[in-house]
């Protein structure tokens, strides 16, 4: 169940999703916080199939959300 809600994720389309190639799979959450915090963990892979993790943290930036999902991108 929770790799149908990763993958069903819309809040996320700017960051990893943006970036990956058409027919590409990925299930990931995203999150926010103070101090410029900006996080994503996904599963994803080529084919279709989830054969990678990836987890991006960020905190302490000054920059705006936009920036931070383009960093992360």
């Amino acid at each position: 169940q929770l790799i149908d809600w990763m993958e069903a994720d819309k809040v996320a389309g700017p960051l990893l999703r943006s970036a990956l190639p058409a027919g590409w799979f990925i299930a990931d959450k995203s999150g926010a916080g103070e101090r410029g915090s900006r996080g994503i963990i996904a599963a994803l892979g080529p084919d279709g199939k989830p054969s990678r993790i990836v987890v991006i943290y960020t905190t302490g930036s000054q920059a705006t959300m936009d920036e931070r999902n383009r960093q992360i991108a």
